[in-house]
């Protein structure tokens, strides 16, 4: 079900941002404008040619492997849901993205840089109201030892437990509000896997300056907020449904990822009728 809350928002200046892309490594510009109401979140390659264009939704998700990537036809947006995860956060409704590489940058590895430069363009208030989608009946996906669920609430709330070798062990979190005070939580992987990655031509802007690296038989590296990991995963998830929209309900996920978000994002999508 819809509700109507409160009223839509966009920017109120535009905001360039300048990164690497995590896979390519390659140099990459994004310029964030203000978008009209009810136009959703609409992504432009500049460097293609004549400037394809799509807007965002979980129907537009193309690839989930280690992260989210969008596309129609020929053009590509990936590693989005850092983007998408501070733009929740400030419940922005409305924008138009232009990009000039086929990945968005990876930064720090968090959505906090991503926060704080969208913070500085202001919010503009809109007339339209902002529709929100009501879980009304529980919703179950699982994939092998994966799992997500989705439970009717009042509010927006996310359960995540993360399961993984020492030194990461096992986390969980259980959160409804104040997520601006999380999204410093940076993306993560082990040194082994990160090695293999870029012997297949991935990760080429990946180091330890935009993810927590592990290494077995040692400590963890200092976390920037407690369980880092476990809460860069439930942040990967608020990123994934607001490509939908926003939702109230409360969200439990276990060793859940990109995939599963995205089938959920799309059932949601599917059930608005």
């Amino acid at each position: 079900m819809l509700v109507r809350r409160g009223q839509q928002h966009t920017l109120e200046n535009t905001v360039k941002i300048k990164g690497r892309g995590l896979h390519t490594g390659g140099p990459v510009s994004v310029t964030i404008k203000p978008a009209p109401e009810d136009s959703g979140f609409v992504f432009c390659r500049k460097d293609l040619p004549g400037e394809q264009c799509f807007k965002a939704g979980p129907d537009k998700v193309v690839d989930t492997n280690r992260s989210t990537t969008l596309g129609e036809g020929k053009c590509r947006v990936g590693t989005v849901e850092h983007f998408f995860a501070a733009v929740a956060v400030l419940k922005l409704d409305n924008l138009i993205v232009e990009i000039d590489g086929p990945e968005m940058p990876i930064l720090d590895g968090s959505p906090y840089p991503f926060f704080i430069e969208l913070k500085k363009g202001g919010k503009k208030k809109q007339e339209a109201s902002r529709l929100w989608r009501k879980i009304e009946e529980p919703l179950f996906f699982r994939d092998c030892f994966s799992s997500i669920v989705a439970l009717p609430a009042e509010g927006f709330r996310v359960t995540y437990v993360f399961i993984a070798p020492p030194p990461i062990g096992h986390q969980a979190l259980d959160r409804e509000e104040n997520w601006e005070e999380l999204l410093p939580a940076r993306t993560f992987g082990w040194e082994e896997e990160a090695k293999e990655l870029k012997k297949r031509g991935l990760a080429r802007g990946g180091s330890e300056e935009c993810a927590i690296i592990f290494r077995q038989g040692e400590e963890a590296p200092p976390y920037r907020v407690p369980n880092e990991p476990v809460v860069h995963k439930a942040l990967d998830l608020i990123g994934d449904l607001a490509l939908y929209r926003p939702v109230l309900g409360h969200f439990i996920a276990v060793r859940a990822g990109h995939k599963l978000h995205n089938q959920l994002a799309r059932e949601l999508q599917a059930g608005e009728g």
